[in-house]
């Protein structure tokens, strides 16, 4: 009966497998509270705000940030101006340009 239950219990618990989708879990929830930052500096400001200036509001890591804000990119949640230069960088807003 002990045998059984241990094969089983080991066809059932991968290790591995386990720990994959805990880091897939933490890597989500840390999208999801860098993206609620960023989207709450957005929300009220329909001139948008700079990466520096968002960058400030998520106060996490940069590469993290930088990731966070593609996929917003990606998923067309934010947008990007279209003209972005030195001393003018690119700005991010909830609404498209017109």
């Amino acid at each position: 009966m002990e045998t059984e239950f241990k094969n089983m219990w080991d066809d059932v618990w991968n290790e591995t497998e386990q720990a994959a989708l805990l880091e897939k879990l933490k890597q989500e929830v840390r999208f999801a509270n860098t993206a609620k930052l960023i989207l709450t500096a957005l929300s009220g400001n329909p001139e948008g705000a700079t990466k520096k200036e968002l960058a400030a509001k998520a106060r996490c890591r940069s590469t993290r940030f930088r990731d966070t804000l593609s996929q917003l990119l990606e998923q067309k949640k934010i947008y990007k101006s279209k003209i972005g230069k030195k001393g003018m960088p690119f700005k991010y807003r909830l609404q498209p340009w017109i």
